[in-house]
């Protein structure tokens, strides 16, 4: 159902302005994912928010492994330049902190061709 698939991510949004409701973020786009993942043609919009979703949390944590993964789900869908450019511009961060700053580098650049503003 995209009703409850998108109620999942908005409210994992609402947790996620807040780092002492991090962990609810987290369990509501797991479960936004877990439904989506039944029909992943159908409800790509909503994998894209929760992966999304994940990976920003995850880098405010810190955990850059996790929030590379997760963005690199996202990347593996067709998305619009604006959504493009966030993934990309986060993934450059991530490739920032492993120290690849070539990768890191030409992801930034790209996001901000796309038109990504920080």
């Amino acid at each position: 159902n995209p009703y409850i698939i998108r109620a999942f991510n908005y409210r994992a949004t609402i947790y996620g302005f807040n780092p002492k409701t991090y962990d609810k973020a987290l369990a509501d786009f797991d479960k936004a994912i877990e439904i989506s993942l039944k029909s992943p043609e159908l409800f790509k919009e909503y994998l894209i928010k929760a992966y999304g979703g994940r990976a920003v949390i995850f880098y405010a944590q810190d955990d850059y492994k996790n929030c590379f993964d997760n963005l690199s789900k996202a990347l593996q869908f067709e998305l619009d330049d604006s959504s493009l450019a966030t993934m990309l511009y986060f993934r450059g961060l991530c490739y920032q902190q492993f120290g690849e700053n070539d990768k890191a580098q030409a992801d930034i650049s790209k996001a901000r061709k796309l038109g990504f503003k920080n």
